[in-house]
């Protein structure tokens, strides 16, 4: 026989496929869905949640309570302030050129001194103009003599007509001689005051009180009396000084109201001041610019303390009105939804919605109604709340924020915490 005829027939070679094999086949096939069946599960109970997240938490729920951190409302006068970035300006600073053509003698200032209006600060080379004031003087004296003389003339003549020894022609020649002397006297006189005031031109002198800059003129400079020249230096009246800024036109209205029912209050603050300087509205501008849209105006500021400098850059406010018992609350506290703002507050554990408007606002507080007041307002995790949620207040650091551990809190500034005194009256802007 065959041996490969035998091999390739041997019935234990070829698969069994009897009826007593398949209940097996069927008993593993169920068996193979159930993964699948439990991803789909799982994923469904993921999904279904974060589609309810804006339904209330039913009563008795299981829910965690989320940690949040809060404030106090409360109820303070709050200024309406409005914000521009100004420009500091002196009332006065002159440019001080020399009026004669000279050298300079002697420097009696540094730069940097506070002067006085007709301290000495420059003393010139004088000598020609001195004697140009002598000679002045002496023409006039030689004629005021020959006046005297002329003078006694008149007289004589006038006795000798009377006694008729001397024609009237004479007495009238006397006289025309006297007049003419008289005139000749009233012109040196004009000459000496000019000589003097030539003379004082030498004498440089503070045409205003101020602080000086920059001194350009040493000992030895030749100074011209030439409006182009360089100046000998500058003097700047530090007080009081203004600061000028524009408002948007459609704040103009409301800020003519408020200078018509009274002085209006301004504000301003230098960049590295330690605090504002207090001042108040002093011009409105008669035409709105039309190229920036705006009001220019000019603030007044007493600079006794000298924070604000000519040519800097300041933060101005202007108050325009103020809230009496308005609610406060930090602008962090605010949901913007899509029907107008919102703010969470915190009532038996639990947080609630209450729709507010905002009345007026700065750069952290906001002025709102829809709130009474004595309320508890959410400012940290309210993303992670729905009406009715269960809330645990986060307790404060030894900073005074809520602490920053714990489920639900928010990744943005921490405000302060609920006290008495966490909402300051506020001043804010339109």
């Amino acid at each position: 026989m065959n041996p490969l005829h035998n091999t390739s027939s041997t019935p234990s070679s070829i698969p069994s496929t009897s009826p007593a094999a398949a209940p097996w086949i069927r008993r593993r096939g169920p068996w193979m869905l159930l993964p699948a069946a439990a991803v789909a599960w799982l994923a469904w109970h993921a999904l279904t949640p974060a589609a309810q997240t804006d339904k209330p938490v039913a009563a008795g729920a299981s829910a965690p309570a989320v940690v949040v951190g809060t404030v106090q409302a409360r109820k303070a006068p709050f200024d309406v302030l409005l914000q521009a970035t100004g420009n500091v300006s002196a009332l006065e600073s002159v440019d001080l050129r020399a009026q004669t053509t000279s050298t300079v003698q002697r420097v009696h200032v540094k730069e940097g001194d506070v002067v006085q209006a007709g301290q000495l600060l420059f003393t010139l080379d004088d000598r020609a103009d001195r004697a140009n004031l002598e000679k002045a003087r002496a023409q006039m004296a030689r004629d005021v003599a020959q006046l005297a003389d002329a003078q006694r003339q008149l007289d004589r003549s006038r006795e000798l007509v009377a006694k008729g020894f001397l024609s009237q022609s004479a007495v009238d020649t006397n006289l025309s001689q006297v007049e003419s002397l008289q005139g000749a006297v009233q012109a040196d006189q004009a000459a000496v005051r000019a000589a003097e005031v030539q003379l004082s031109y030498d004498s440089v002198r503070a045409p205003i009180s101020g602080r000086i800059g920059a001194v350009n003129t040493q000992v030895g400079t030749l100074v011209l009396a030439n409006a182009g020249a360089t100046p000998m230096l500058t003097i700047t009246r530090m007080n009081p000084v203004t600061v000028s800024f524009t408002l948007p036109e459609a704040q103009l209205q409301r800020v003519l109201a408020s200078r018509r029912a009274g002085e209006v209050a301004v504000t301003a603050q230098a960049a590295g001041s330690p605090q504002p300087v207090q001042g108040k509205l002093v011009f409105i501008d008669n035409a709105v610019d039309t190229t920036v849209g705006g009001i220019r105006a000019k603030a007044q500021f007493s600079n006794d303390e000298q924070r604000l400098w000519p040519g800097q850059s300041a933060r101005v406010q202007v108050r325009v009105d103020t809230l009496a018992d308005a609610v406060q609350l930090p602008l962090a506290a605010l949901i913007n939804t899509g029907d107008g703002m919102q703010v969470y507050v915190v009532s038996e554990g639990a947080a609630q919605p209450r729709k507010v408007a905002v009345q007026a606002q700065n750069e952290l507080i906001a002025a709102v109604t829809g709130l009474k007041g004595d309320e508890t307002v959410v400012v940290e995790g309210k993303q992670n709340l729905r009406p009715g949620s269960k809330v645990r207040v986060a307790a404060a650091d030894g900073q005074g924020r809520p602490a920053s551990k714990g489920e639900g809190q928010g990744s943005g500034g921490a405000p302060e915490p609920a006290k008495a005194d966490a909402a300051q009256p506020g001043a804010g802007k339109a």
